[in-house]
């Protein structure tokens, strides 16, 4: 990143100590890349505020980029400002979506465009959103000075996008002639040119200017008592950190001196181009790095990869150090990322050729291999098109109708069809009708004899018919289903059918032609009317309740004998009717337990 912020303007004349930093948007690439890999894998938290990250996300954030994060300094993060702008220029250029719950997203379509951008694209991008209404503010956390947010949001950042439009102004007609010149004469140039280009002069009714006082609905400045200091406390830091935005976005460069303030700038060709209308600068030719693809699966690239290059890499590998040498390596779990990514092991393989510039060591493409086996396994498909025939023949005759690679057999009488193939087309060549079902055929072809066997259906059955058929039926040896009690109770107990819901499926199934009967049977087969508890004796009815307490103080009381209250009915039943009552309960499917 950017080197961290100093005091507001640097001496204006060399002392030999100083050292002279090209603008690079390969730098700001970079940087770009580093916070979208992070939060791709941790997305951030807004804080219920909604303007910054969580305190927690912001120290993880600054772990990436190496910076100390002092819990008992850190705010929120207008405390790092680095870090914040570079957050809000992420939104600003569509890599990263606010979504619902306080979430913010990255975006990888649009990502991949802006690492594969040239330089003088992504800066002109930056400058665009810099130069327009945006939610970075400079003024946020400026040093020794307390201020409030009292305007809307709308109007702060118009303000600060006409004050920006004075600072780049004043820096051009400095710059124009592409020469060094001192930090602090845009200060200079704006202070007697433009005093009130960010603050107009408030005059009180007793004749005294106060930042105090500010004469804007925009902000209110505490800590400020006159305009003099009012100027070095808000408007020169306020020219410093558009400055070192610019420097950022690869525009100026810079000259430092021996205490890492800024001495001097001027426009580097990206900034002469954008600002001045100079000749576009002719990208830097892209220097060929040698990447190492080790027999321990480990990638190696001596020197800086350009940023297109390791954002392809890392879909499938992990980062190891990026530093002067860039490592990283290859795991199981790397190459699953990847898949689901859409990658298979022959891409893969081909993009690590590519920048090797060799085949594969034979025990990496071999483990390539075996794990795309391992996630083929079990492949999920959306959206797909499935051709579904009466027999294997039917489906052969599609097949070679098709031509080569355009269907593709998953089972006996299934294949997976390439969408841009019109099966309609292909039916009328195999002279085989292909038709789609619609929502109410299950309903027309399905009925159920008395048996509680489904009769075949004139048409073909669908994918989903049968799948719920698994679910609530049984097959019948040579072809078929049926209901049966073995079923309904597998259903309950494997699928957690109720009873309620297998009479749903069935009815959508079987629409108004189920019969009246199949809702009672389910219903006893999978014990919707629960357990009942029989028990042989005599029932012992007291007059009252003073009764039963005072023969449960005599000593002679059965100490197993307990009054009970009755959760359901309670009949009295007589012994010559328990063998009858025990087969009725069972009819119903009412398991009993015998006392």
């Amino acid at each position: 990143m950017s080197k961290p912020e100093g005091p507001d303007a640097g001496p204006a004349t060399s002392t030999g100590d100083e050292a002279e930093v090209p603008g690079r948007v390969e730098a700001l690439r970079l940087d770009l890349y580093l916070a979208f890999s992070h939060w791709q894998a941790r997305p951030p938290t807004l804080l219920k505020g909604g303007r910054h990250i969580s305190k927690r996300d912001l120290k993880a954030l600054c772990e990436v980029f190496g910076k100390p994060y002092d819990k008992d300094r850190v705010r929120d993060e207008a405390d790092l400002p680095e870090l914040h702008f570079l957050r809000e220029l992420m939104l600003g250029l569509g890599l990263m979506q606010p979504q619902p719950r306080q979430r913010l997203v990255v975006s990888p379509n649009q990502a991949q465009s802006l690492w594969r951008a040239t330089d003088v694209d992504l800066a002109a991008r930056c400058l665009d959103w810099f130069r327009g209404p945006n939610t970075w503010n400079e003024l946020a956390r400026l040093p020794g000075v307390e201020w409030n947010d009292g305007g809307p949001p709308h109007e702060t950042s118009a303000r600060l996008a006409k004050a920006r439009e004075r600072v780049l102004a004043r820096m051009f007609d400095l710059g124009a002639d592409g020469g060094w010149h001192p930090w602090r004469a845009v200060h200079q140039r704006l202070e007697t040119t433009e005093r009130d280009f960010l603050v107009p002069p408030y005059r009180s009714r007793y004749g005294r200017y106060g930042y105090h006082r500010y004469s804007t609905d925009a902000w209110h400045f505490g800590g400020v008592r006159v305009e003099s200091e009012g100027w070095l406390r808000v408007e020169v830091p306020f020219i410093d950190r558009v400055l070192r935005s610019l420097a950022r976005f690869g525009l100026l460069d810079l000259r430092f001196g021996a205490d890492a303030a800024p001495m001097a700038f001027r426009l580097a060709p990206i900034g002469r181009h954008l600002l001045a209308g100079a000749p576009r600068p002719e990208e830097p030719e892209a220097h060929q790095v040698p990447v190492l693809l080790q027999p321990n699966r480990h990638i190696m690239a001596l020197g800086p990869l350009p940023i297109s290059d390791l954002a392809s890499l890392e879909r499938f590998a992990d980062r190891v150090r990026l530093d002067r040498a860039v490592e990283l390596v290859l795991t199981r779990e790397s190459v699953y990322r990847g898949q689901r990514l859409g990658l298979d092991a022959a891409s893969i393989t081909a993009e690590l050729e590519r920048l090797t510039g060799q085949s594969l060591p034979q025990n990496i493409a071999r483990d390539l291999a075996e794990w795309q086996v391992a996630h083929e396994r079990v492949t999920i498909r959306r959206g797909v098109t499935l051709l579904q025939t009466t027999d294997a023949a039917s489906l052969d005759r599609f097949v070679a109708a098709a031509g080569p690679n355009r269907l593709q057999p998953i089972g006996d009488n299934l294949a997976l069809a390439d969408p841009r193939l019109n099966l309609a087309e292909l039916g009328r060549r195999v002279e085989v009708p292909v038709s789609r079902p619609g929502p109410n055929d299950a309903r027309r072809r399905w009925s159920m004899d008395a048996e509680g066997r489904l009769l075949a259906p004139p048409a073909l059955a669908t994918l989903a018919d049968l799948g719920r058929l698994q679910r609530l039926a049984e097959p019948i040896a040579g072809g078929g289903w049926r209901v049966s009690r073995q079923s309904a109770r597998r259903a309950l107990e494997v699928s957690s059918h109720d009873a309620e819901q297998q009479i749903a499926a069935w009815r959508s199934l079987l629409g108004p032609g189920m019969p009246a009967w199949l809702g009672d049977r389910i219903r006893v087969w999978s014990g919707h009317f629960g357990t009942a508890r029989l028990a042989k004796g005599r029932l012992l009815e007291l007059p009252e309740a003073a009764a039963l307490e005072a023969l449960r103080r005599d000593p002679r009381w059965p100490k197993g004998l307990r009054p009970f209250k009755a959760k359901g009915p309670l009949l009295l039943v007589d012994d010559a009717l328990l063998e009858l009552l025990e087969s009725l309960l069972s009819d119903h499917g009412i398991e009993i337990e015998q006392r």
